[in-house]
Parts: structure tokens; sequence; C-alpha cells
């Protein structure tokens, strides 16, 4: 996955097989550094939705699961 800012809105597109590009605006990419917060605690667990505006979506997850 490609990780880029863009100038506007929030997008995963998917570019090949494996191959993904996750482009959001200074917002979105703000969005998600508070979103990613709690996983920077070593004792943090679950899951939690980075990107769910349809379409495809980006999860992050400790242990895999949701």
């Amino acid at each position: 996955m490609t990780l880029q800012r863009g100038d506007r809105g929030s997008a995963i597109c998917k570019l090949g097989l494996l191959d993904f590009a996750c482009v959001l605006d200074a917002n979105g990419w703000s969005n998600v550094e508070w979103l990613l917060e709690p996983f920077c605690n070593s004792n943090a667990t679950g899951f939690q939705w980075l990107i769910k505006p349809g379409g495809i979506a980006l999860l992050i997850s400790r242990d895999g699961h949701c």
C-alpha cells in the first residue's frame, strides 16, 4: 500500500492485484493520526477502522482480528 497526501477527500484505490494507494488530504491524515494514537500504547487491544467511506476500507488491528 502506498500512502499519499492529496488535495482533497479520501480514497483507497486498487492499482493491481495486491497494490493499493491510500490518498488523503491533510485533514484525513490528521484524523488517521488521531485514530492510531491508542495503538502506540503497548497495552492497546482491539481494532479501529481508519477509513471506511465505502468501497475499500482500511482497518488496523493489533492481533489481526476485528
